[in-house]
């Protein structure tokens, strides 16, 4: 792994210098474009002067054009070379970056899912809340505007736990005699 990391940061490295030294050359260039705007290489007669006027001028950029096709050239060739020599060890560590990059599409499309559900749950709560409160309104309003049914209500109450109380001295009393007559 480590092999394949500095062949991979050499290679980086030669790219970079590669790239400075189009960048340089493209920079010549443009200067020796704009200098051939320049009044020293016009005459008065500027119709009749080709745009590149001097053979050495012309010299200059064929052989600047020349030296820039070859480094890009360069770069392309390298570049091929590069990536048929480490196409294995990188299609294999791009395989492993895409099924990482699955894994965690999946599981940000579950957590979405999750979350979805949740905010449904939510709306669904909020909404039996309100349906239960507008029910309690309604109720209040009717004990309110009826007092029979306030006082029936709440006889019903009393009833309830009258009868809770009588059923739970039954059982207490049941449970009493049952472990008296167990330890006996």
């Amino acid at each position: 792994m480590s092999v394949e990391t500095n062949n991979w940061e050499e290679l980086r490295r030669q790219a970079r210098q590669l790239e400075n030294e189009i960048d340089l050359k493209l920079v010549s260039f443009s200067k020796l474009g704009t200098s051939y705007g320049s009044p020293e290489f016009r005459n008065e007669n500027s119709d009749t002067v080709p745009l590149l006027s001097s053979t050495n001028s012309d010299h200059m950029f064929e052989t600047m054009a020349l030296e820039i096709e070859q480094l890009l050239s360069k770069v392309r060739l390298y570049s091929f070379r590069c990536a048929y020599k480490s196409s294995s060890g990188l299609n294999r560590r791009t395989d492993l970056y895409l099924k990482e990059h699955e894994h965690l599409r999946n599981s940000e499309k579950m957590v979405d899912d999750q979350i979805s559900i949740a905010v449904k749950t939510k709306e669904e709560l909020l909404n039996q809340r309100l349906a239960m409160k507008a029910i309690q309104t309604k109720m209040t309003t009717l004990v309110n505007r009826f007092p029979i049914i306030n006082s029936l209500i709440q006889r019903i109450n009393l009833r309830k736990r009258r009868d809770s109380i009588i059923l739970a001295l039954v059982i207490s009393a049941c449970l009493v005699l049952f472990l008296m007559y167990s330890f006996h």
